[in-house]
C-alpha cells in the first residue's frame, strides 16, 4: 500500500510539472532523477550555457540542470560587480557554479579563491574546474571560521543543501576538518574586488575571521537567513553589525531591483546581501 501511495505521488507530480511546464521540461526531470540515483552521472557532462558540469548526485546540480536560470540572480550580481582581471573569492563553493563563473569574468589575469570544507563536494568542485581547464582558480577543502582549530561536518541528510558544523563527531556521516581565517588567505592581496560567502548558517564565524578582508573588499555578497543562523544560536543581528562597519546592505527583489536594507528582527525571510563598500 505505501509502495502504491508512493507511486502514485510521484506520477501526480509529474503530471503537475507536464501541465505546468510541458513534456520537455517533465523529461528533463525525469532524466536527471534517473542519473542522480545512478553510479553513472559522474561520468556524464552538460553545457549550462557558460560552462560545463558533471552530472554528479546533487540536488544543485539536478537544479541547474532542470533549469539554466536557477541561479540568474546570482550571475546577475557577480557579472555587475566583478570585471576583467579581478580577484574574487568563493566561500562555500558547493560543485563550484559560481566558482566557475567567477574564474570566467577574471578571465587569465584575475585569480579566484574558492573554499569548499566538504571532502565529497570538494572532489566534484575540482573535477568542474578540471573539465573546463580553469587555471586562475585556486581550491582549498578547508573551513573558515574566527580563529584555527577543527570542527566536524555532518552529512547525515546526504542532501548538499544541509551541511551543519558540529563540535564533536555524532555519527558516521560526521568527519573532521581544519579550520583557518579567511584573513590567513589574504594577506597577500592589496585588494578583493567579490567576496560571496554562503556557509548554510556558519556566516557569523567566517565574518568575525575575515576582519582584515573586508576592509579590503569592494562588494561583500553573503546569505543571510535567519533560521539558517539559528541553527548556531546567532542573533542575526550581529551579522548586520559587521556588515555596516564597511558595507551599505542591498537586496534584490524578484524585479531584480536593487533595494536598501534594513532589518527587521520578526522578519525570518532569507536574503542575498549585496553589501557596497561605503565610501570614506
Amino acid at each position: 500500500m505505501l509502495l502504491f501511495l508512493g507511486m502514485f505521488k510521484k506520477i501526480k507530480s509529474a503530471w503537475h510539472v507536464i501541465r505546468a511546464k510541458g513534456l520537455l521540461c517533465a523529461l528533463r526531470r525525469i532524466y536527471a532523477k534517473l542519473l542522480m540515483r545512478s553510479t553513472v552521472g559522474d561520468f556524464f557532462t552538460f553545457n549550462t550555457g557558460k560552462f560545463r558540469l558533471y552530472f554528479f548526485p546533487t540536488q544543485l546540480t539536478y537544479n541547474i540542470y532542470v533549469d539554466k536560470a536557477y541561479r540568474v540572480k546570482d550571475d546577475f550580481v557577480i557579472k555587475k560587480h566583478l570585471k576583467k582581471g579581478g580577484v574574487a573569492i568563493d566561500v562555500g563553493a558547493n560543485i563550484g557554479s559560481l566558482t566557475l563563473l567567477m574564474s570566467k569574468i577574471v578571465d587569465s589575469n584575475g585569480t579566484v579563491l574558492s573554499f569548499e570544507p566538504s571532502k565529497t563536494f570538494f572532489s566534484y568542485l575540482v573535477k568542474n574546474i578540471n573539465i573546463n581547464k580553469l587555471k586562475n582558480v585556486s581550491v582549498h577543502n578547508i573551513a573558515l571560521g574566527a580563529e584555527k582549530g577543527e570542527l566536524y561536518l555532518n552529512e547525515e541528510n546526504e542532501d548538499d543543501t544541509t551541511f551543519f558544523v558540529e563540535q564533536k563527531k555524532t555519527s558516521n556521516k560526521s568527519f573532521s576538518t581544519e579550520i583557518d581565517t579567511l584573513d590567513n588567505f589574504t594577506r597577500n592581496f592589496l585588494k578583493i574586488d567579490f567576496l560571496k560567502i554562503d556557509v548554510e548558517g556558519f556566516e557569523l564565524d567566517v565574518l568575525l575571521g575575515a576582519g582584515e578582508t573586508l576592509k579590503k573588499t569592494d562588494v561583500l555578497y553573503v546569505e543571510f537567513s535567519p533560521n539558517n543562523l539559528s541553527k548556531y544560536k546567532t542573533n542575526p543581528q550581529r551579522i548586520i553589525e559587521i556588515i555596516v562597519l564597511h558595507f551599505t546592505p542591498y537586496y534584490m527583489d524578484t524585479h531584480f531591483n536593487i533595494v536598501p536594507f534594513t532589518y527587521n528582527p520578526n522578519d525570518t525571510k532569507g536574503y542575498d546581501l549585496i553589501c557596497i563598500k561605503r565610501k570614506e
